[in-house]
């Protein structure tokens, strides 16, 4: 018996700003983001960036701020072909490396 899991992975291309120029210095902050979430185009998100980890928040209702964990794809934007051409990569590499 195997157990199949399905989900909606979000991949963005974002510009990432900070007044650490160090933090965003690869591409000018032009990355490619993954999440469980669908981002705005049209709304500015703030967020911590730890490594290649991203918190961004969102802000509720209720005047409440939540999290939601990022992770930075690759350091530069992707095209929408080059992100189904790594992922159809993906079952083929867990086959050989896990």
């Amino acid at each position: 018996m195997s157990t199949t899991l399905y989900g909606i992975v979000f991949f963005a291309n974002v510009t990432l700003r900070s007044d650490n120029a160090e933090a965003v210095a690869k591409n000018n902050g032009q990355w490619c983001i993954t999440g469980d979430i669908e981002l705005d185009r049209a709304t500015e998100y703030h967020g911590t960036l730890n490594g290649e980890n991203l918190e961004i928040e969102f802000p509720q209702k209720n005047g409440k701020i939540k999290k939601e964990h990022y992770e930075i794809f690759d350091h530069k934007w992707r095209k929408l072909i080059e992100l189904t051409r790594l992922i159809d990569l993906l079952p083929v590499w867990m086959k050989l490396y896990v």
